[in-house]
């Protein structure tokens, strides 16, 4: 089945920045752009995407209330993008249910591992900020060995291989074999990737080696 995605933007710039992120990770998605939040409404009505995109400088969006508009409307998850950091505007993005806050001047690689914490069910807001508690969501713990919670606690902690090895005590081949494990069971395409979906899915490790 194809990723059905909904841009909901009015610059050309960012929204053929955004298509392009999406298609990286699915070729065959099926992106369509809305200039309008009341467009949106009428959409979401009777269609049900997989993922929103939503630009909080919209003319026409109440940037307290059109975020909670959405998450009403949908299952999907909603990802705010801002014209700028805006520690209130993401706290209150984040009350209202969306899954994720990224601005203008967020980094490519950044956005991209936004996007796919989101579609795999977790959140990403940048760091920094206090957030509302996180809903309680299902945890990936439960398709990695306990070998491979340590390797991704050492990518979230942003360790290299070396470092992971030294901490835990194993080869570096053997690290490089748990990672790309890790990779594959959280459908990360790059550390990067793995280390958000970390942070926003597997529930906390205590902070020492494995024996």
């Amino acid at each position: 089945m194809s990723l059905d995605v909904l841009i909901i933007d009015d610059q050309a710039l960012c929204i053929e920045q955004l298509s392009t992120l999406v298609r990286e990770r699915a070729p065959d998605a099926d992106i369509r752009v809305i200039d309008h939040p009341k467009a949106a409404v009428s959409l979401l009505a009777r269609e049900r995407p997989n993922l929103i995109v939503v630009e909080l400088s919209l003319p026409g969006l109440d940037r307290e209330a059109g975020v909670g508009m959405l998450t009403r409307l949908t299952s999907a998850p909603v990802l705010v993008l801002d014209a700028r950091h805006d520690g209130a505007a993401l706290r209150a993005s984040a009350a209202a249910g969306a899954s994720g806050y990224v601005t203008r001047s967020t980094g490519r690689d950044l956005v991209a591992a936004a996007i796919a914490v989101v579609l795999a069910g977790g959140r990403y807001f940048p760091p920094g900020d206090d957030l509302p508690d996180e809903p309680t969501r299902a945890s990936p713990q439960a398709s990695l060995s306990p070998r491979q919670a340590d390797v991704l606690d050492g990518l979230m902690r942003g360790q290299t291989n070396l470092e992971i090895g030294e901490r835990l005590g194993i080869a570096l081949p053997t690290v490089k074999v748990h990672v790309r494990a890790v990779l594959r069971a959280l459908g990360a395409r790059n550390r990067t990737e793995a280390a958000l979906m970390g942070r926003s899915l597997l529930t906390s490790r205590p902070d020492e080696p494995a024996s």
